[in-house]
């Protein structure tokens, strides 16, 4: 089962990744600026600086699709897992909104289960690592 959730949410930020890196018109702006929390002023200001929104719109898909090419074989996953707690926790920080059901949303239940994942690994018996630890 654990494997499966690895590969699951590996397979989801891999789709995620080469659906905004190979769209053209993609930018991070408008889920940047829909933010409406505490955190709000933070990512207001990464979609106004344009070269920040640069950065972030070349880090965001292919960070996704190194986690999610890393999370689907099982290799490198120790520190990969934790690049995609980062990325799936800023994305919380930016899309949650106190008072509403929204605190709870399909990007936390990712997030906490990814961190499941990194507290109880599987790339090392069904991954590629296993291979390496072997070697």
């Amino acid at each position: 089962m654990l494997t499966g959730l690895r590969i699951a949410i590996g397979w989801h930020f891999l789709h995620e990744g080469l659906e905004k890196a190979f769209q053209q018109s993609w930018s991070a702006k408008a889920f940047l600026e829909q933010s409406n929390n505490m955190f709000s002023p933070l990512f207001h200001s990464i979609s106004e600086n344009d070269i920040l929104l640069g950065i972030t719109n070349i880090i965001n898909p292919w960070g996704q699709i190194i986690v999610g090419f890393s999370l689907v074989l099982g290799i490198l996953s120790k520190p990969i897992k934790h690049f995609g707690l980062l990325l799936l926790l800023l994305y919380y920080l930016c899309s949650f909104s106190l008072g509403t059901a929204q605190i709870v949303n399909p990007i936390l239940i990712e997030l906490l289960t990814l961190g499941m994942l990194v507290l109880f690994p599987t790339s090392n018996k069904t991954g590629l690592d296993s291979f390496f630890e072997k070697t």
